[in-house]
């Protein structure tokens, strides 16, 4: 019965929306780039700035803008720059794309 209660309980917290007129997930579209269709990729890193900017700009694309959202993090910035340039290897010692 607990496990029933709290598994209704996590559901309501996972889809609450931020904005009272959001657009609902259902309702949200994926970009098409590359020849690929694919929700707006969002990478964030380690630290307390970085969380709170990634996760407002999340809400934002989804809540308002109607998208959907894909997030990735890593511990240093120079992994991200590593990754966004087409690297198989976030020490950036791989043959890049």
């Amino acid at each position: 019965m607990l496990q029933l209660l709290l598994a209704s309980l996590a559901s309501m917290v996972w889809s609450r929306q931020c904005f009272p007129d959001a657009i609902q997930p259902e309702n949200r579209k994926n970009i098409f780039f590359d020849g690929q269709m694919m929700p707006i990729g969002i990478w964030e890193n380690d630290w307390a700035s970085s969380l709170l900017v990634s996760s407002m700009f999340e809400i934002l694309t989804e809540e308002k803008l109607g998208f959907n959202v894909s997030k990735d993090r890593a511990a240093a910035s120079r992994a991200v720059i590593y990754m966004l340039a087409g690297c198989k290897n976030v020490a950036g010692t791989a043959e890049c794309l």
